[in-house]
């Protein structure tokens, strides 16, 4: 299986020109743990309504997501708010295509008859 790898660029906030990129080709579980603590309180494709502690949050999540090789301040000071962004909503979409959607239930019950009446 081909999985396009998150990256994340830090800058120098001085001159903008790349410092490091980071590079990871798959989520950690734990990550996951993190994300789901996150969407209880906010919803995560709105940043608009993001409250100070889910940034500081995602931050964090990053953070963990590099192997703690990028810095909560290196994020906050060294990337790109669209690069950031981007990141975060790669992580959605993947974790979104790794749950499978939920299979509808069968409403008969193993051993009864279907309500429904067949023609």
């Amino acid at each position: 299986m081909n999985i396009t790898p998150l990256t994340l660029k830090l800058l120098d906030p001085e001159t903008g020109n790349e410092v490091k990129t980071f590079s990871r080709a798959f989520i950690q579980t734990g990550i996951f743990t993190e994300l789901v603590k996150l969407m209880k309180f906010t919803d995560l494709s709105h940043p608009e309504n993001f409250e100070p502690e889910t940034a500081e949050a995602l931050y964090a999540l990053i953070a963990e997501l590099f192997g703690n090789q990028i810095s909560i301040d290196q994020i906050k000071t060294g990337t790109d708010l669209g690069g950031f962004m981007a990141l975060v909503a790669a992580i959605i979409a993947r974790v979104e295509g790794e749950v499978p959607t939920q299979l509808q239930p069968n409403p008969t019950l193993p051993g009864q008859v279907s309500r429904k009446r067949h023609k």
